[in-house]
């Protein structure tokens, strides 16, 4: 079996699951010892590395002692808990459009899609996109992703609630049983794909919730943040270190960690970009070097030092390599052009 790495997903993840734990006795400290996790504040939303967020799930099955944590996890967690994608699918008449809106707006919490959905003639099916890096966290984010659809089709439909079909693309685990009892059915194993297969008559049953104004009201604030999280990992790290101190901007492992992940995963990103952390540093200091020069009367050597150089000669260097003037030579094309737009 093949396995795909997430890229990165909502700290809103980890911090339920950190809460999940906590309920069971064991302390975020517990759970994070021996993490590259510091300096993330769980208490705001941020993202954070996908293969942390994987590997703090299959501690979670071994901390606990629960082989099944995925089901288990997924049958006492609060829906609210998922903010404003649980209140945008709320609202919604049908389960089947509850889907259209998890799926359409997925891309604000991790970056990419997690189901496909299909509409057959007797039946409305949600396939799971499996990525992970080994077989445990395939299994739990399975189980997890999966039995949370299941509850929100249940919530949906309520006892008439049945399955045609539910298929997990892995062999059956020791506790397969935990399986046919969450589903209400014989669930199936080594299957060529993991998905919910419902009846479509049920999918499409529409709810008396239905709240047309509040979902467009939702809906608005889900596309500003479908649109705030489609930002390149270039611009984000710009503009972190853009926020910085110029004389003393953040390295590639302060940076990395502000971002939930390792210094490699930050380095593999930006070079599926075309970009490196070293290059976007430049940026930054060109961009502040220029501005100074352009727009203040700050000595060439104070600007050097305020940048972080130690010596003027190394900052006349870097900047004529960065945009190709020296320093002086930027400063007096700047003097020049009011001068001569005044004439």
């Amino acid at each position: 079996m093949r396995y795909h790495e997430f890229m990165r997903v909502t700290s809103i993840a980890a911090r339920v699951l950190l809460s999940e734990l906590a309920k069971r006795g064991i302390p975020p400290c517990t759970a994070l010892s021996g993490m590259r996790m510091e300096g993330i504040d769980f208490s705001t939303e941020t993202y954070i590395d996908g293969e942390l967020f994987e590997d703090l799930l299959v501690r979670a099955v071994t901390l606990t002692g629960d082989s099944a944590f995925g089901l288990t996890w997924a049958k006492s967690m609060s829906p609210a808990n998922w903010g404003l994608l649980y209140q945008l699918s709320a609202v919604v008449p049908t389960f089947s459009e509850a889907m259209s809106a998890v799926v359409r707006f997925m891309p604000a919490y991790c970056d990419t899609d997690t189901f496909t959905l299909h509409e057959l003639p007797d039946r409305f099916v949600v396939k799971l996109l499996p990525r992970a890096r080994t077989e445990v966290g395939l299994r739990v984010k399975s189980e997890l992703a999966m039995r949370l659809n299941w509850e929100m089709f249940c919530g949906f439909v309520g006892p008439d609630a049945r399955a045609h079909r539910v298929r997990f693309a892995y062999p059956a685990p020791a506790y397969r049983n935990e399986y046919d009892r969450g589903f209400r059915l014989a669930v199936d194993f080594d299957q060529d794909e993991t998905a919910l297969e419902l009846p479509i008559s049920l999918a499409q049953r529409k709810q008396p919730h239905e709240d047309k104004v509040l979902q467009n009201i939702l809906q608005a604030q889900a596309r500003v943040r479908w649109a705030t999280a489609d930002t390149s990992w270039a611009s984000r790290v710009a503009a972190y270190l853009d926020s910085a101190a110029p004389e003393s901007l953040p390295g590639i492992s302060k940076t990395a960690r502000h971002f939930g992940m390792s210094e490699r995963s930050l380095r593999r990103k930006l070079e599926a970009e075309g970009r490196s952390f070293g290059s976007l540093a430049d940026d930054v200091r060109a961009s502040t070097g220029t501005r100074w020069l352009t727009e203040s009367e700050m000595p060439i050597k104070e600007i050097a030092y305020q940048l972080g150089f130690s010596r003027p000669s190394a900052f006349h260097r870097a900047f004529k390599r960065w945009t190709g003037f020296s320093p002086a030579e930027c400063r007096a094309r700047a003097t020049r052009g009011p001068s001569r737009r005044n004439r």
